[in-house]
């Protein structure tokens, strides 16, 4: 269902047909690969990415002496966001696009990053291990649009709040306890976000 709606959101494509693989097949591909900031909005780094391919066409036609007019884009991730919006926005140059685990309806598991750090080594050193380091990475456009929207659905996400009681005599942690009257007694301590377990 889903992917027949994204095909006909991006105006111009269709899917290819086994004549047009085989046909495909036959061609040569020289490949280039662009990064881009994944801090950025998926707006901007289209628009860099447009630029890109507009080198890469120029490249072909006068280094390597090819006749082309558009590029296949093959992507991974975040990726896939940027290269569906480059789609949209600049269609003419681009024949075709493959997707690899583009989370085209956001990714749940970035709730869980922002609360507690990445989950492996190499991302704890990058971006951070816990969610003071996280947080801040995360305020950026690009890592916001990364969230689920919402065609991602409902009953995902579980929040639990625990809140402190101070007073001059003693400290109590009180959990899952509702909002008071008097919320200046209490002072917000966390809120765990992780996607539900079904």
């Amino acid at each position: 269902m889903f992917p027949a709606l994204w095909i006909e959101s991006i105006h111009g494509y269709e899917p290819l047909d086994i004549d047009a693989y085989k046909k495909a097949s036959a061609w040569s591909y020289p490949v280039y690969a662009s990064g881009y900031n994944w801090l950025r909005s998926n707006e901007e780094s289209a628009d860099e990415l447009a630029k890109f391919i507009e080198f890469v066409l120029s490249d072909c036609a006068t280094r390597l002496k090819l006749k082309c007019s558009q590029v296949i884009l093959v992507n991974h991730s975040m990726g896939g966001l940027v290269a569906r919006r480059c789609a949209q926005k600049h269609p003419e140059h681009i024949l075709g696009i493959v997707h690899g685990v583009q989370p085209a309806i956001g990714a749940a598991t970035d709730y869980r990053r922002v609360r507690a750090g990445w989950e492996d080594l190499a991302g704890r050193l990058a971006i951070g291990a816990n969610a003071r380091e996280v947080t801040p990475i995360f305020a950026s456009p690009g890592p916001l649009q990364l969230l689920p929207n919402q065609l991602y659905g409902n009953n995902w996400l579980n929040v639990s709040l625990a809140f402190k009681r101070h007073n001059s005599t003693n400290v109590a942690t009180r959990k899952e306890q509702p909002l008071q009257r008097n919320l200046c007694q209490y002072h917000f301590v966390v809120a765990l976000i992780r996607p539900a377990v079904s």
